[in-house]
């Protein structure tokens, strides 16, 4: 499993450094990818747990840390852009 973007302009390049800076993100919330998709997806059902809040947040920190760093790499705002989990 790992992180992708959605609807984001940019080369392999810079979505992969993007999804890098994200990653980091998650990590330094000691959150792995998994666990805020999956606690963003329980929320989205009306089905959230304890401790779920905290992973939320750090997923849209992750997405957000993403959009942004595309942004400065590409000058372009993702409108419609999201940070994905990809199985492999």
């Amino acid at each position: 499993m790992r992180l992708g973007l959605w609807y984001v302009p940019g080369d392999d390049e810079e979505l992969e450094r993007a999804c890098a800076v994200a990653q980091g993100v998650l990590d330094k919330a000691c959150v792995t990818a998994a666990e805020g998709y999956e606690a963003l997806v329980r929320a989205s059902a009306g089905e959230s747990r304890p401790g779920d809040a905290s992973a939320i947040v750090a997923w849209y920190e992750a997405e957000a840390a993403a959009l942004l760093d595309v942004l400065h790499t590409t000058g372009v705002w993702s409108e419609q852009g999201a940070l994905i989990v990809l199985n492999d």
